[in-house]
């Protein structure tokens, strides 16, 4: 947005378009997801979603462990 703020654009403007695109995002998002029941017992769904979140960030290497702590937070 700076880049927009250097080229003259009122700041209003900026922040109106962005709040366009989070609706127009969030719109799509909700038409391409899936409602997935996932039982507290049977976590594996979540820890597969998690490891796969955690997979390509600097702690890739304890994503298996982070994974698990994940979960664990989420269900409590």
């Amino acid at each position: 947005s700076l880049d927009l703020i250097e080229k003259g654009i009122h700041p209003l403007r900026i922040a109106t378009g962005f709040e366009k695109a989070c609706e127009v995002a969030v719109k799509r998002v909700e038409e391409i997801s899936k409602i997935v029941d996932i039982l507290a017992d049977d976590q594996t769904a979540l820890k597969k979603a998690a490891t796969t979140a955690l997979g390509s960030k600097v702690v890739s290497s304890r994503k298996d462990q982070l994974a698990k702590i994940s979960v664990d937070a989420v269900l409590a």
